[in-house]
């Protein structure tokens, strides 16, 4: 029997809303490394699991294989597949004489099942993002978050169920061609939602995506409206009353994970803006 533990390097779970049923939910992400010889079987037509969903697997290191029906496809890293847990064409394993490293995060109930067909049936099984890729950022970031769980609303997790997909399957031939400023302003974003548990300062931001830190200040707040440093600050206070109200993070794992240096800067800023302290906020709520 497989240690779960052994394979498995951190995990977060998602809570299921009881309302609205019929909207995608995500359930769990994780991590794990998995040796040769590990696979996950056909499902037989006559031995459908009662738990129905899906999952989208991503490739960070190592080789594995996907075969859907009589296809077979190499999963090495920056590709992604998706697929329904009850797909009796669906297949995978981890190539003879290597490790495979992947992350997955996988979908409760039968409107991700019906949603992951349709995905299947359009866009196929298989997906080349590249290392990386938004997708990748989006998972990882819940790294920090390891041995929590968050408590979703039916919405928030079916929007956030969506959004990944549509991380997967990439832009429509037919949305419009953004500005260079608009495009980095929303990488700056991207950049700073994946780092904001570091000291990150807008001259560290300007070095990662590499412009000027004026050129990068500048375009920021034409573009927005807002600077750079607010704009950080922003994110960070919003993070953290995230995690207040949908995880079960304690006060002090949240200014640090928000990397607020201190609980008592936490405490602070928090109170200046919401007029409450984050406990008292978190037991109002």
């Amino acid at each position: 029997m497989i240690d779960i533990n052994k394979v498995r390097k951190w995990s977060v779970r998602f809570n299921s809303p009881a309302e609205i049923k019929s909207l995608p939910y995500p359930e769990m992400i994780v991590e794990e490394v998995e040796k040769s010889g590990y696979c996950i079987p056909q499902c037989s037509p006559q031995n459908i699991p009662a738990e129905m969903g899906g999952q989208i697997t991503l490739v960070l290191s190592g080789y594995g294989i996907l075969r859907v029906g009589d296809k077979e496809y190499d999963c090495l890293p920056g590709t992604a597949f998706l697929y329904r847990h009850c797909d009796p064409e669906v297949s995978y394993r981890t190539a003879a004489n290597s490790k495979w490293h992947f992350i997955w995060i996988n979908f409760q109930g039968i409107a991700s099942e019906h949603l992951i067909s349709e995905i299947n049936r359009y866009y196929g099984y298989f997906f080349y993002l590249g290392q990386n890729s938004m997708l990748e950022k989006t998972l990882l970031n819940y790294k920090h978050y390891s041995g929590s769980s968050f408590k979703l609303s039916a919405w928030e997790g079916a929007k956030f169920a969506i959004d990944l997909m549509g991380m997967l399957c990439g832009k429509s031939n037919d949305e419009p061609v953004c500005s260079s400023g608009f495009q980095l302003v929303n990488e700056a974003k991207a950049e700073i939602h994946k780092s904001f548990n570091e000291p990150l300062t807008g001259e560290l931001l300007a070095k990662k995506i590499g412009v000027s830190r004026e050129h990068l200040s500048k375009t920021f707040h034409k573009e927005t409206g807002i600077s750079l440093h607010d704009y950080i600050s922003e994110q960070r206070l919003n993070e953290a009353l995230s995690l207040l109200m949908k995880s079960n993070l304690n006060c002090k794992e949240i200014a640090a994970i928000c990397n607020y240096g201190s609980y008592s800067q936490f405490f602070r800023t928090f109170k200046k803006v919401y007029g409450v302290s984050p406990d008292e906020f978190r037991k109002a709520k």
